[in-house]
């Protein structure tokens, strides 16, 4: 039971960094007192009075110069996201703050650093002889590997990161990997929900305890439920949705009591903000929401709000939605979220806030030109609001009388008549 929400949960906990420095902290302990027990094995010919020598001015060095390069390596971090959250969107932060590479470079300085000092503290209780000093030398001399192989990645992942490309390849990258998902089972393995087929009206609500985002439902766990009383569940909050307690998370076919409310409850995870996880549409509000701050009076960058539709562009034209015959969860019903929700996401606010430049609305409209060459019978319907909205905006805005006119002819040619 749960396992499926244990999974997700377990993942984000991988991917937090203080778990990562933990691990590798304890790691460098380890390996730093490991010396005392490898000693028994090393033979005699190998131990010379030299290297045992040397290992302490090393530790010293690696002490000394981790400190400082962690310090600074943190600070390198902090302004990062700063810069992210103010040339892109907060919402975009979180995926620099889980990139595997910086995660890895801090955990290697400060592992390092921890190894050093235990290494030192060690050495000066005596607790190493000449033998395990040898091997604490060997051990230095990886870290060291480990220390420069680290360097030449942060050096390289330095010259981008938090830059407006950089993240903006991330959030791609990201709401790819989730559309890819919900392309192959919109559904997400439950039933299709149709009105006709489904009624609510004598069904028992099942509220959210809290005010919080959806980012993960266990269905394995709320079918397993569900097949145990044979009844049926409607999931009106999907990952994404904003549940609090005045708003169902479920519709359910038959009454249950305290205790199975709770257990419905439990395959919902609730946070206070959205993540790219199961959430199609989260990537493109980021991308929104970084294109209308690019058209502000105080950043007047419309080459970047160009590049965020041009990105939206490329994700959607993966769209390639598969019908599955049979859905895995047989008692759970859902309606997805719905291709036109996330077209108005992408380019509504960008036609409001960059209704004065032409190559803005330009771009807009070859975005839309393009879906419906690249997928017709996709693509044409739900994109039919969101062009009379455009020809309103265009019609109402300053734009010159002949900008105006190729605009409007152009989304015209779009319209099904």
């Amino acid at each position: 039971m749960f396992a499926s929400k244990f999974y997700f949960l377990f993942k984000r906990l991988l991917s937090e960094i203080w778990i990562r420095l933990t691990a590798f902290s304890l790691l460098a302990i380890i390996t730093a007192l490991a010396a005392i027990l490898l000693r028994p094995i090393l033979p005699e010919a190998w131990i010379w009075e030299l290297g045992a020598k040397s290992v302490e001015p090393i530790l010293n060095i690696i002490a000394s110069s981790m400190l400082a390069v962690s310090t600074f390596s943190l600070g390198i971090m902090a302004n990062a996201m700063n810069g992210a959250a103010q040339s892109t969107t907060p919402r975009a932060t979180q995926l620099l703050l889980r990139d595997k590479t910086s995660q890895n470079v801090l955990t290697t300085f400060l592992g390092s650093l921890i190894f050093a000092l235990v290494g030192i503290i060690a050495l000066h209780m005596g607790v190493y002889d000449q033998g395990g000093r040898i091997v604490l030398l060997a051990m230095t001399l990886l870290i060291l590997v480990i220390i420069f192989t680290s360097f030449i990645r942060w050096i390289d992942l330095l010259r981008v990161f938090g830059r407006i490309p950089d993240t903006l390849d991330r959030v791609e990258k990201a709401t790819l990997s989730t559309l890819e998902n919900w392309q192959v089972d919109p559904h997400l393995g439950c039933n299709q929900y149709r009105e006709e087929e489904l009624k609510t009206a004598d069904w028992m609500p099942i509220y959210a305890a809290q005010p919080k985002f959806v980012q993960h439902v266990d269905l394995r766990a709320l079918n397993t439920l569900a097949e145990a009383r044979d009844e049926r569940i409607f999931l009106t909050a999907q990952p994404g949705a904003f549940a609090c307690p005045t708003l169902p998370l479920a519709w359910c076919s038959t009454k249950l009591d305290d205790d199975e409310i709770d257990k419905v409850q439990r395959t919902f995870h609730l946070a206070n903000e959205r993540t790219f996880a199961q959430d199609p549409e989260f990537g493109f509000i980021v991308l929104s929401e970084t294109a209308t701050r690019a058209l502000s009076k105080a950043i007047n960058d419309p080459g970047t709000a160009m590049d965020c539709l041009n990105r939206g562009l490329r994700i959607l034209l993966h769209i390639e939605p598969e019908e599955l015959d049979t859905p895995k969860f047989e008692h759970l019903w859902i309606a997805p979220v719905p291709l036109n929700q996330i077209l108005q996401t992408l380019l509504v606010p960008v036609m409001r806030d960059g209704v004065e430049i032409f190559e803005v609305q330009e771009t807009i409209v070859q975005c839309m030109e393009n879906l419906v060459a690249a997928n017709k019978d996709l693509f044409a319907e739900p994109l039919q609001p969101i062009i009379e909205k455009h020809l309103s905006y265009i019609e109402m805005g300053p734009l010159l009388p002949d900008d105006k006119g190729v605009l409007k002819d152009r989304l015209s040619n779009l319209l099904i008549s």
